[in-house]
């Protein structure tokens, strides 16, 4: 089926997703804050954030307005993520802390690793993204999983995720500020794959992240999906 005039295709939408989230928090701007000075409905950000939002040209020329930019470079570093994205590494991380979210980043990058991240700040939107994803056969090769999440906490993300036979195979990485035992044992017996408490400094948090991408993908052996 011819897809619709004026609108983006599935790898593109993918891009531009990455591309429009990532300029969004350059600017320090909330989903809410965009939408307004876009003039679209939060809901629908969210939508596109996650890549599973088409764009019209009229609706991706009001976001790149409100981000300061113009359609043919949101298109551009769309075009050039959508390339990159086809070897690197797929992280998915659930976190709904904009500090926490930033340190992650910033790890990622100082990683040196080809990643792809992918932020989802609730729960509910964390399980849409999954099912989704399952049917794209583009499922992330690796969840970092913060417990606390609104609307669905990050243990009833790992129950569903575990007990999912296209999804149990990703090492999810449960990163928390808990450091009690309750926490620890309660995770694993759902399957968690490692348990972290959140380093306060930012450099023994980008250690932490480093030694996970090192173990999960320089010395351990993964099923292929």
């Amino acid at each position: 089926m011819p897809k619709k005039q004026g609108t983006t295709n599935n790898r593109l939408a993918e891009g531009l997703s990455e591309v429009i989230r990532e300029r969004r928090l350059e600017l320090g701007l909330s989903q809410s804050e965009l939408s307004n000075k876009a003039g679209l409905h939060r809901t629908y950000i969210s939508e596109v954030e996650r890549g599973t939002q088409n764009l019209t040209i009229e609706t991706l020329g009001k976001l790149a307005d409100a981000l300061g930019t113009s359609v043919l470079l949101l298109v551009e570093d769309a075009s050039q993520a959508t390339r990159y994205t086809d070897s690197a590494i797929r992280i998915l991380l659930a976190e709904d802390s904009a500090a926490d979210i930033h340190m992650v980043e910033r790890s990622l990058k100082a990683s040196k690793l080809p990643t792809v991240l992918t932020v989802l700040t609730d729960g509910r939107d964390t399980i849409d993204y999954l099912a989704q994803k399952e049917k794209s056969s583009e499922l992330p090769d690796l969840i970092l999983l913060d417990l606390h999440l609104p609307k669905k906490n990050g243990y009833e993300i790992l129950r569903e995720i575990k007990v999912d036979d296209r999804l149990k195979h990703i090492p999810v990485v449960v990163i928390t500020n808990s450091e009690s035992n309750l926490d620890v044992s309660r995770t694993y017996e759902l399957h968690a794959n490692t348990f972290i408490t959140k380093p306060v400094s930012q450099k023994k948090f980008q250690e932490a992240i480093l030694r996970v991408l090192d173990y999960w993908f320089g010395l351990a052996s993964l099923p292929q999906a």
